[in-house]
């Protein structure tokens, strides 16, 4: 029928491939920020092939959990084939004087949400359809309005 239309799997590139049963391990993680501990000796380990998602109330480590991954701290085992694809929570901002956001609240006529929105989304789609074996998504969940999200 016309306009019937699915979505097949991609299959990552064999270089891409990841065979260490835990791609991510923290080990002994200790952080803190001046008085406040985010973490005293924690650890955690991410099975190859597994979903994970770190939640929390604001100030509580996650973002900085990310980054300790993503730069690779000397707690963190990664996976020397690891190839992360990486959502940080300000991937809509651009190089420029204005952020993209910016721009299209004095151009446009939609809310600051929906623009939040489909710029969040446009970078999680440039995201899946990259080629990566790990994707680190830092992002406020409200506003994505992806269908797929539950099965990330």
């Amino acid at each position: 029928m016309e306009g019937d239309w699915a979505i097949s799997p991609l299959s990552a590139p064999r270089k891409l491939e990841l065979h260490n049963p835990y791609p991510i391990i923290g080990e002994k993680i200790c952080k803190s920020f001046g008085g406040l501990v985010l973490f005293d000796n924690a650890g955690f380990s991410l099975p190859l092939n597994s979903k994970a998602a770190i939640t929390g109330p604001n100030g509580c480590g996650k973002t900085t959990l990310f980054w300790m991954i993503l730069e690779r701290e000397s707690c963190m085992k990664i996976s020397p084939k690891a190839v992360f694809g990486v959502y940080a929570q300000t991937v809509y901002q651009c190089q420029r004087r204005e952020t993209v956001m910016e721009y299209l609240l004095e151009h446009c006529e939609y809310s600051s949400s929906e623009i939040r929105g489909s710029l969040i989304n446009m970078g999680l789609l440039s995201l899946l359809l990259g080629r990566y074996n790990i994707l680190l998504l830092d992002f406020p969940a409200k506003y994505i309005f992806c269908p797929f999200l539950p099965n990330l």
